[in-house]
């Protein structure tokens, strides 16, 4: 859209009497959700409306574009932190840091938790992690998207999960009753993130179990309160942890996995506005809504699943599992534990079955880290913002052998005692989706005072269509 076509932000100069961004501010302002598209039908309300028009997908440029918005790989971090304490205690840190490696949205030490699936009419398409791509491949697709090529980018970058388009059961509660006329249609390209949360945890986990933090943790599902698995590291059996609640580093098990959630949920919200601002900017429509069932998208997109009882999503014990049992209440829940495809695992969490036990699992997160000459703060000649990696990572000090077996004794306590890793939900998560399409204007035309859509709304098929129309 070029400025002339861009309706006003209606802010004028900014205070120092330079003009504001105003291709961003637009977007910002524009904002909405559109959720009628061609070839939709709206019924049961004042709304009523079915559209005239069939159903036209994205081209392969438009997607490519909305791809790179939500996760398109753009270069090394910065990752400036105190890596080493060398100015005193509490002043270092910084191997917090996951890996070196961007895209689009920020996430939580650059762990990035949010694995992208793309679905539309032709297929279904997973787009990898930054981490999980080669140096080489990685530094290939950054190259293009600075270049703006951004159709060749993507088509490099996902990987084919299944041909068409994958569905979940459009009912009650799968689908939400208020999406079902309108989620995952022919013609729409539908988001999908997914998030593997043991990466996250195991950072938080040697930050608040470290030396510094050095916070300690209760199962509070426990009626006499136990450590969780760490009770010989506290500070009272001689160990690092501050296990005095007085000194106010006390947590519990639910509190930590809260807490991931909402670093998680956090992650997946920045994907979703990037890939909302960017339908804006394009002239399409679209609409964030939830896509939270516990396994149905999952199982659809073919992700590896366990069955877990009821009993063992409650925490029942021996006598309560049994009680269920013969109350013939204690079915089974689908659960999603990683995904593999044509003999490539795409998806791996720090845990079993990918893991023997939980031990060699932190075990393998620490190589990942600091194994010399292949992990991100051991090998020099991966890529990187810093002009002397060599130097700088030689003042990286690696997890102390006290704090790693912290973390162990926390993470084999979860899995004992509650047959998962995390304790309160599995590993693979689904939170939102969006859906991108072409609006049918009509509908805002009838029934919305003008403005309901913008000039690029207006303008897109002449712009983005015109080769193919002809």
């Amino acid at each position: 859209m070029d400025a002339r076509d861009r309706p006003s932000a209606g802010g004028g100069a900014t205070t120092d009497g330079r003009e504001p961004d105003a291709t961003l501010i637009d977007t910002l302002l524009t904002r909405r959700s559109r959720r009628v598209s061609l070839g939709s039908r709206l019924h049961g309300s004042a709304l009523a409306f079915e559209s005239q028009s069939h159903p036209v997908p994205l081209s392969l440029d438009e997607e490519a574009v909305l791809a790179f918005a939500a996760s398109g790989v753009t270069g090394q971090v910065n990752g400036e932190l105190p890596y080493s304490p060398d100015a005193g205690p509490e002043t270092g840190g910084g191997q917090i840091m996951m890996a070196t490696v961007g895209r689009t949205q920020s996430s939580a030490d650059a762990v990035a938790t949010v694995t992208l699936v793309m679905i539309n009419d032709e297929g279904t398409y997973l787009l990898p992690r930054p981490q999980d791509l080669d140096p080489a491949q990685y530094e290939t697709l950054v190259g293009l998207n600075r270049d703006r090529r951004f159709g060749e980018a993507y088509q490099r970058m996902r990987i084919t999960l299944r041909d068409g388009r994958s569905e979940i059961p459009r009912e009650v509660p799968f689908t939400p009753p208020f999406n079902k006329w309108s989620a995952n249609i022919p013609g729409a390209t539908y988001f999908v993130p997914v998030t593997e949360v043991t990466a996250l945890y195991l950072t938080i986990l040697f930050a608040a179990l470290g030396e510094e933090f050095a916070y300690f943790f209760h199962d509070d599902k426990d009626a006499l309160t136990s450590p969780a698995g760490i009770g010989r590291f506290g500070r009272s059996k001689g160990g690092h942890l501050l296990d005095d609640v007085h000194d106010g580093r006390v947590g519990t098990i639910d509190e930590i996995e809260t807490y991931l959630l909402e670093i998680c949920g956090f992650e997946q919200g920045l994907m979703v506005q990037n890939v909302a601002l960017a339908t804006e900017a394009l002239g399409l429509g679209g609409f964030p809504h939830y896509a939270a069932h516990r396994f149905a998208w999952t199982k659809s997109l073919g992700f590896r699943m366990r069955d877990r009882t009821f009993a063992e999503v409650l925490h029942k014990g021996f006598f309560g599992t049994l009680l269920m049992r013969l109350l013939g209440k204690n079915v089974t829940i689908p659960q999603a534990i990683g995904l593999e495809h044509d003999g490539r695992t795409l998806i791996k969490p720090f845990a079993p079955p990918y893991y023997p036990t939980m031990e060699a699992a932190v075990r393998a997160f620490v190589d990942y880290k600091f194994a010399p000459g292949t992990g991100f703060f051991r090998d020099s000649a991966r890529p990187s913002a810093w002009r002397d990696p060599a130097a700088v990572q030689a003042t990286i000090p690696p997890y102390t052998e006290a704090n790693i077996e912290a973390v162990i004794g926390y993470c084999e306590y979860v899995y004992d005692h509650y047959g998962q890793f995390p304790a309160n939900f599995g590993p693979i998560r689904t939170l939102m989706a969006f859906q991108a399409h072409h609006i049918d204007t009509a509908f805002y035309d009838r029934f919305y005072r003008p403005g309901a859509f913008t000039a690029a709304h207006a303008a897109h098929f002449e712009r983005w269509h015109a080769a193919a129309a002809k």
